[in-house]
């Protein structure tokens, strides 16, 4: 999985606000797939809790971000609380997690770097 790139933040400043809605979506629904890695095979357990309760985390605040752009709704958190709660994490899988689900959500979106 990609780490995040250096540039996220200003990415995501770049961004219109309907083209930030759609990356935070998109983003999510990676998040959501990557967080099937926690899961035990086969059976209903998870295999790393704490892994999951972070995508878990993130996807909470990344679509309740895009849910605030939506319905006009404020405050929105600044670009740069935006990034720390996306990308900013310590656990190593999370950021690998996290860097992959936005290479994905920008390529889907043909945002250049």
């Amino acid at each position: 999985m990609s780490p995040v790139p250096p540039d996220a933040e200003a990415i995501l400043s770049a961004l219109t606000e309907s083209q930030l809605v759609q990356f935070l979506v998109r983003y999510a629904y990676q998040l959501t797939m990557l967080g099937r890695s926690t899961y035990v095979p086969g059976g209903n357990d998870l295999e790393d809790p704490k892994l999951m309760r972070l995508v878990n985390e993130t996807v909470h605040r990344a679509l309740d971000h895009a849910d605030a752009c939506l319905s006009g709704r404020t405050p929105r958190r600044p670009i740069s609380a935006l990034h720390a709660i996306l990308f900013e994490h310590d656990s190593e899988a999370m950021k690998r997690m996290a860097g992959f689900a936005f290479e994905s959500a920008r390529k889907s979106l043909g945002i250049s770097q």
